[in-house]
């Protein structure tokens, strides 16, 4: 069974990581921003790329209420 890379963005999968990357570079990247979140109950801080804080804060398997301080990271 060939390695298959799988997009977590998209349900597309390809058979090699060039691929994946190039089509996460033109499908996903112009979409994305980088956030720096604080998470409430356990002081952690996570970077999670996404479209809104809302659905970055989901990415790191946290509930939105319990974020804060969330920054938009500029690059």
């Amino acid at each position: 069974m060939p390695l298959k890379f799988l997009c977590n963005y998209c349900p597309k999968d390809f058979p090699n990581v060039k691929l994946l990357f190039d089509h996460y570079e033109e499908v996903h990247k112009p979409y994305l921003k980088l956030y720096k979140i604080k998470y409430r109950p356990s002081k952690q801080v996570g970077l999670a790329s996404a479209t809104s804080p809302r659905e970055a804060c989901q990415r790191l398997g946290w509930k939105i209420k319990d974020c804060w301080n969330i920054e938009e990271i500029k690059g």
